[in-house]
């Protein structure tokens, strides 16, 4: 009966904590003025229709190598702890192939604390923040994302948008820059400058 009372105890306490703990909309989280406990949520569901799997299957726009699979799968995490407050958040894995050949591939991946894509900060973007966006609708958003080289230890920032492509099937055009080493040691530089995955714009088709 004791541990049935500390039980009932608890859980009241989590509710109560919880109903006290104001819902924001995502879109008003700045993180130097962020509301301890607060819960930042997608009210307007922004997020959800980048959700799901996506492929790329067309030229490298950096080789020019016409021989390319780049996959990427997308979730939704909702209230997601963050050095003291909940968030929800965007997180994902991705597969890189060229010539049949996979050169990454973190679709397995099951370590929550080293995704191969993920949202740092403020996921979503509006048309005047960069990269700039000069025919985005005021009340679209795109996602910024991290993606991340675990092999070579590099990341990047890749920004997506939504979009109908030409043959009516739903898809998203990713813009991956920023790649690269931002700073290292002249007598000690690192094994590699850049992600395998090359840097630009590529358009992912949902699966």
């Amino acid at each position: 009966m004791k541990h049935i009372t500390i039980l009932i105890a608890f859980l009241l306490v989590t509710v109560i904590s919880y109903a006290q703990s104001p819902v924001i909309d995502i879109e008003e989280h700045l993180r130097r003025t962020a509301i301890e406990d607060a819960y930042y949520k997608d009210i307007n569901n922004f997020i959800d229709p980048f959700v799901g799997t996506w492929v790329y299957t067309e030229t490298c726009p950096i080789t020019g190598n016409e021989n390319v699979y780049f996959k990427i799968v997308l979730e939704k995490e909702l209230m997601t702890y963050n050095r003291g407050y909940y968030m929800d958040k965007v997180i994902g894995e991705y597969q890189y192939k060229e010539n049949g050949v996979e050169l990454r591939n973190t679709l397995n991946n099951t370590s929550r604390y080293n995704r191969g894509i993920y949202s740092s900060g403020d996921p979503l973007l509006k048309s005047d923040t960069y990269p700039l966006c000069s025919d985005c609708p005021a009340n679209e958003r795109r996602l910024s994302l991290i993606i991340e080289d675990n092999v070579r230890k590099l990341g990047g920032s890749i920004t997506l948008k939504l979009f109908i492509d030409h043959d009516g099937q739903p898809a998203i055009e990713g813009f991956i820059y920023g790649t690269g080493v931002l700073y290292y040691e002249i007598d000690n530089p690192p094994p590699f400058f850049y992600m395998i995955i090359p840097t630009g714009t590529f358009i992912f088709k949902k699966q």
